[in-house]
């Protein structure tokens, strides 16, 4: 994606729904300028957290969703 980051200001929020890897090129380049970055693996997580609530009733630990999808996405 041709993306000026030099638009980048401190404090500004940069997401990235792309999950694997979950650190992008582009969320190091936001994170280097100061911006805050909200990567696609946290976002999936979430996504999942809210889903299993819908469907069971039941709010999953997202902190445990997120070590498995990330070693399921390792392996």
């Amino acid at each position: 994606l041709p993306l000026d980051i030099a638009t980048f200001q401190s404090g500004q929020i940069v997401a990235d729904v792309v999950f694997s890897p979950p650190v992008t090129r582009l969320l190091r380049d936001a994170a280097a300028r100061g911006c805050k970055t909200l990567d696609g693996l946290s976002m999936l997580v979430n996504q999942g957290v809210l889903g299993v609530q819908y469907w069971t009733g039941v709010l999953p630990d997202a902190v445990v969703m997120q070590r498995a999808l990330a070693a399921a996405m390792r392996s």
